[in-house]
C-alpha cells in the first residue's frame, strides 16, 4: 500500500468523505460561535439593564479579581492603578447619582 498516493489514486468516496466531515465541523464550530454570541449578546444588555446594586456588584467582583492576579504575580504598580481607576469610578458613579 502506497503512502503518499495522489489525490488522482483515492477513491471518490473517500475524497467525499473527508470533504463532508471538513464541512460538517466547520459549521458545527460556526453554531458554537453563533450560540456563544447569542449568550454574551444577552449577558451584555442583561448588565446594562440591570439595578446599580447588580451592576456595582459585578464591578466589585470583576476589581477584586483583576486586583487578585495582579497581586498574585506581584504586579504592585498594576494594583496601584486599579485602584486609582476603582477611586476615580467610584466619583464618577457618585457625581452621576448626584445629578440623576
Amino acid at each position: 500500500m502506497e503512502l503518499g498516493g495522489s489525490i488522482e489514486s483515492t477513491p471518490t468516496w473517500a475524497v467525499a468523505v473527508v470533504a463532508t466531515g471538513v464541512i460538517l465541523i466547520s459549521l458545527g464550530i460556526e453554531h458554537v460561535l453563533h450560540l456563544l454570541a447569542h449568550v454574551c449578546l444577552h449577558y451584555i444588555v442583561f448588565c446594562a439593564f440591570a439595578s446599580p446594586i447588580i451592576n456595582s456588584w459585578l464591578i466589585e467582583m470583576w476589581y477584586y479579581c483583576v486586583y487578585q492576579f495582579f497581586k498574585k504575580r506581584k504586579r504592585r504598580t498594576l494594583m496601584q492603578a486599579l485602584e486609582d481607576v476603582k477611586a476615580g469610578e467610584y466619583l464618577t458613579f457618585s457625581n452621576h447619582a448626584l445629578i440623576s
